[in-house]
């Protein structure tokens, strides 16, 4: 059987958005919290369920204590909100509570380990906003909670709480030319100041990390990030070791134990 894309973007009316399953890490995003920068980054969220047949579509929105916006702002973050939730509609997994429970069969990335039932937590990005979208098909229970961020903040709580500077210095694979990351930004900066020899350039781009505090493994993580996204694991400094090279995952024992 092939393996399922975790990943897919969607363009609903001009709204271009990227849709992948939430890290470990950023599942919290999902839930409604006390952590004041958390809460600060937080517009608000939107709550919904298919009712007792599975497949009304009830909802109520819930405003957080994020930065109050202009009335023009508002007007574009409404619709943009109304553009996520109708794609989501629109590609099924907020379809009715059937349709839910198969979409969240085939995320097996996706899936919240510490709940009590099967649920899945999503990550979609778009170019002004972060949304966490928590699943759960069961019957009786709110189907599904779409939390709205603004992206800039809430990457600067992600960046801290990751510990990973907001720049870092490497060298493109590629062609070896000197770059500049800064964290949240596809991509990379040119660095056609640093010249000189090799030796000398390495020795600048050491200094630079030095200065920004970034060492091997948040590096690594930058590189990933600024190639692949920023909500992967692979954007996550734990992911490597202090030489920035993958950590090896332990291999799980699937052998039953013999009873004696």
């Amino acid at each position: 059987m092939g393996k399922v894309e975790s990943i897919m973007d969607m363009n609903y009316k001009g709204t271009v958005m990227h849709i992948g399953a939430a890290p470990a890490e950023e599942q919290i995003y999902c839930y409604s919290t006390s952590d004041e920068a958390q809460e600060n980054a937080c517009i608000g969220h939107l709550r919904g369920d298919f009712g007792t047949d599975g497949e009304g579509f009830f909802t109520s929105w819930t405003p957080h204590t994020g930065k109050i916006m202009a009335e023009e702002a508002h007007k574009v973050f409404c619709t943009e909100l109304d553009h996520v939730v109708s794609a989501l509609r629109e590609n099924g997994l907020l379809k009715d509570r059937a349709t839910m429970a198969k979409h969240i069969a085939r995320w097996q990335e996706a899936r919240i380990p510490l709940s009590d039932c099967v649920q899945l937590a999503l990550c979609i990005e778009t170019q002004r906003r972060l949304f966490y979208l928590r699943c759960n098909p069961m019957r009786g229970e709110y189907n599904f909670y779409l939390y709205a961020y603004r992206k800039a903040a809430l990457m600067e709580v992600q960046r801290k709480a990751k510990n990973m500077p907001e720049f870092c210095n490497t060298r493109l694979r590629s062609t070896g030319e000197p770059i500049a990351i800064k964290y949240g930004v596809p991509g990379y900066i040119p660095l056609k100041s640093l010249t000189g020899s090799k030796e000398e350039i390495d020795k600048r781009i050491a200094e630079l990390n030095q200065y920004h505090g970034a060492d091997k493994a948040q590096i690594a993580a930058m590189e990933a990030g600024s190639l692949f996204g920023w909500h992967i694991p692979a954007a996550n400094p734990n992911m490597y070791d202090e030489n920035g090279l993958p950590r090896k995952r332990k291999k799980e024992n699937h052998r039953d134990e013999q009873t004696r």
